[in-house]
């Protein structure tokens, strides 16, 4: 049986992170957990919340690791090294719903590796260049300001036919939440046992068309 896995994407200051934590709170049906494949990463956590997703570790351990050739895949975004272990993707938990965050060029290269073992999709975050700035002002660290632009300019980059459904996030994390969670529940069927895939999405809703599609979750 294929294991579900989500990868949330987008560009820099899109809300992937926001959204992530967010599921982490989420009382899925059946009572599945969401898990979380974790990250390493050459650099310090953000915040307390990111120890979810993503520990910190020395570059010399980082090169260690893929000596060791122990990675699924590692790469270099904005001047800091990121890798995910293969003991994450192979130990899975049938019972449970497997969340990650990550640069859309990275779950297309996961998503093709694990099509064996996993089935994974893929949801895209999108927001508009100027919420993107704002966002983004917001970090106080010199490797933020050293990419800032960089950073912004990825805003501009449309993933869409790649994706498995498009959110933008111009509007805040509760609505972006509803509209994730009900994409889920669209997507697979939740009961006491396992996640199995219902549907197979292949399409995506335009951003200029998901306000009049978006409902609370009642």
């Amino acid at each position: 049986m294929s294991i579900p896995c989500v990868f949330i994407t987008g560009s820099s200051g899109t809300g992937k992170s926001t959204l992530l934590h967010r599921c982490l709170q989420t009382n899925w049906p059946g009572q599945l957990e969401t898990r979380v494949p974790i990250k390493l990463a050459t650099r310090a956590l953000r915040s307390v919340e990111e120890a979810a997703e993503l520990e910190s570790i020395s570059p010399s351990e980082f090169q260690r690791i893929i000596t060791a050739d122990d990675f699924q895949l590692h790469y270099e975004n904005y001047g800091v090294r990121y890798g995910l272990a293969r003991r994450e993707f192979y130990s899975p938990d049938q019972s449970a719903v497997y969340l990650q965050a990550l640069p859309t060029f990275v779950a297309l290269k996961l998503r093709q590796s694990l099509a064996s073992i996993w089935d994974v999709r893929i949801c895209l975050l999108r927001a508009d260049e100027e919420v993107v700035k704002q966002r983004l002002s917001k970090r106080n660290s010199p490797k933020n300001e050293k990419y800032f632009t960089q950073r912004v300019q990825g805003a501009k980059f449309d993933f869409s036919k790649d994706a498995d459904f498009v959110i933008s996030t111009n509007t805040s994390p509760e609505d972006v939440y509803s509209r994730f969670y009900r994409w889920m529940l669209a997507s697979f069927d939740f009961d006491d046992r396992c996640l199995e895939p219902k549907v197979e999405l292949r399409t995506h809703t335009p951003i200029a068309n998901e306000n009049s599609r978006s409902r609370p979750i009642s």
